[in-house]
Parts: C-alpha cells; structure tokens; sequence
C-alpha cells in the first residue's frame, strides 16, 4: 500500500497535467488571426461585424475624446466659452493645432479629452481591416459576389477610420497590408483621402443598396444608402 499510494498520485498528476496543458491550448474562435478561425462564412461575418466593433469601442470608450472633439473642435468650428466656461482655453488648444499638454486642458472630464492624442486605437481598428480583407481573399467557402461585398464592406470600415483620425491629427502613417510592423513616416491627408476615394469608387457596386437582414438597415455599410 505504501508503494502503491505514491504511484496512484503520480499517475493522477499526469492526467491533470495533461488535461490542463489540453484546455490551455485551445484557441479562441472569435480572433481573426487564430488558425482555427477562417473555415465558414460565418466566420467572415463575425469578423466584419467585429471591425466595426474596433471603431465603435473606440468611440464610446470611457478613455476617449467624444466624436465632436474629432471633428468640430478639432479645425476650430467650436471654441471659447460655453455654459459658463464649460468648454474655453482646452478647445481652443486642440482647435490651434497644439495636442501637446492634452493632460492640462482644463476641460470636464466629461469630455474625455485627456487622451486625445493616442491614437493607438484607430490603428488598432485600421489592422484589424487589413488582416480581415486578406483573409477573406483566402476563403473557399465564399462566392466570388460574397467576397466581393465583404471586401467593400471592410474598406468601407477602413476608410471611415481613416477619415476620422486625419480629421484629428492630419498627416497620419498609411498602413494597407496585413501584419504590417514597418514604422512608417506621416502620409499627407490629402494622399490618404484621394487613394480612399479611388479605392471605394472601385467597390462601392459591390454593396447592396437593401440589406438582406432588416436589422442592418442603417448599420452596416450599403444600408446607409437605403431609404425606406
């Protein structure tokens, strides 16, 4: 019994160890880089939805400056003091071209304005797109009309993001490919929203003007042409 007992707890820690190393190295389906991912159209549909999910978390992230700040406040459409010193000499920083004391604006935390300058997550947003418009170029499962569709979709995503973080910041780094990790200088905005315009001009055909689904009317790209 004494020789016994010890080699029934050996053989029992190697089961655990085993079932445990199993369950650690099981992948999570829902990420777009994971080779587990990528096998049915429903697979490519998740991953659309989710960049728009990239963008869209950055906008209502507690962390982040709010839509107008990207926008109007930022090329001086909205500046000085309103409701009682409620906005004042933080705006006008941002609107002067000047995000270098954006911890000090003196702006209410409401406006989440502290990080304004990190622009982290737009790129964030922006591979996501890449990686998705390279894989779905891969997938077997789709008709040429889906991928199609997909693909505009997508750069439609892209291309909005873009929009926004040139608004804040103008010249930004102009990333295309998938798993990209060159540093790369600034590209003028002007270069970014011209090869934006060429790109959806050549796939904006591809989206349908009524979604299938009801739900996506008003939501998803090609639905925002739709008037009921």
């Amino acid at each position: 019994m004494k020789r016994l007992y010890p080699l029934t707890l050996l053989v029992l820690m190697v089961i655990s160890i085993t079932s445990c190393k199993k369950f650690l190295d099981v992948e999570a389906a829902d990420r777009t880089g994971s080779n587990s991912f990528w096998k049915t159209k429903e697979d490519v549909e998740a991953a659309v939805i989710n960049c728009y999910g990239f963008i869209f978390e950055k906008f209502n992230d507690f962390n982040s400056p709010v839509i107008p700040a990207v926008g109007d406040m930022r090329c001086g459409g909205i500046g000085g003091a309103v409701g009682a010193g409620q906005l004042g000499e933080g705006f006008l920083t941002i609107s002067r071209n000047d995000l270098s004391n954006t911890t000090s604006l003196a702006v209410p935390a409401r406006y989440n304005l502290i990080h304004i300058d990190d622009w982290a997550p737009y790129f964030q947003s922006i591979a996501n797109c890449n990686i998705t418009l390279a894989e779905i170029q891969k997938m077997e499962s789709l008709t040429e009309t889906e991928k199609k569709r997909y693909v505009a979709e997508v750069k439609f995503v892209r291309a909005f993001t873009y929009f926004y973080i040139c608004r804040l910041y103008g010249d930004v780094p102009y990333y295309t490919e998938p798993y990209d990790k060159v540093p790369r200088p600034r590209t003028s905005f002007i270069t970014i929203f011209n090869d934006l315009i060429t790109e959806l001009d050549a796939v904006k055909d591809d989206l349908p003007w009524v979604p299938s689904n009801a739900s996506d009317i008003g939501v998803r790209a090609g639905a925002l042409l739709y008037i009921p």
